[in-house]
């Protein structure tokens, strides 16, 4: 009996262990702002971000969060990546930005595999500055393991 308690208490740390590591290893930082658009005016230090994978539909890519319901999802990569950028929950819609818009169009997204502590999930970065919605939009943010 006392070998069985053991290894149930065993198996549940274990598994709180790695879903806190993951979470852990996951790093974020960098601001968005969007000043006269069709969604508003304000600005967001991005706080934490999902790989595109947990999201239904799933997509290539991730979204970036901040506190009040603020984000900016990143779908695809590179010159064939579209930004949308949302605030409070998209009550007051959303904003689709592709290259074609901006100024400055650095994107970055890539599949991160880690096999020795089987962590998953997206990396990269973006550095843009667009015109969108009649007005601008500028982002300059890293990610790291965005968790799957």
């Amino acid at each position: 009996m006392l070998a069985i308690a053991l290894v149930v208490v065993a198996v549940v740390g274990v598994s709180a262990g790695v879903i806190l590591g993951r979470r852990s290893r996951m790093k974020v930082r960098g601001n968005v702002g969007a000043e006269a658009t069709s969604v508003g005016n304000f600005s967001f230090a991005v706080d934490r971000c999902l790989s595109g994978q947990t999201q239904a539909p799933r997509f290539f890519g991730v979204d970036l969060r901040a506190e009040g319901g603020f984000g900016l999802s990143v779908v695809g990569n590179a010159d064939g990546a579209r930004l949308r950028l949302f605030s409070q929950g998209g009550r007051r819609g959303s904003l689709v930005i592709t290259k074609q818009q901006c100024a400055q169009w650095d994107v970055l997204v890539e599949r991160y595999l880690a096999t020795i502590d089987r962590a998953a999930g997206m990396t990269g970065h973006l550095n843009v500055t667009c015109q969108a919605g009649g007005g601008t939009l500028k982002a300059n943010v890293v990610f790291e393991v965005c968790p799957d």
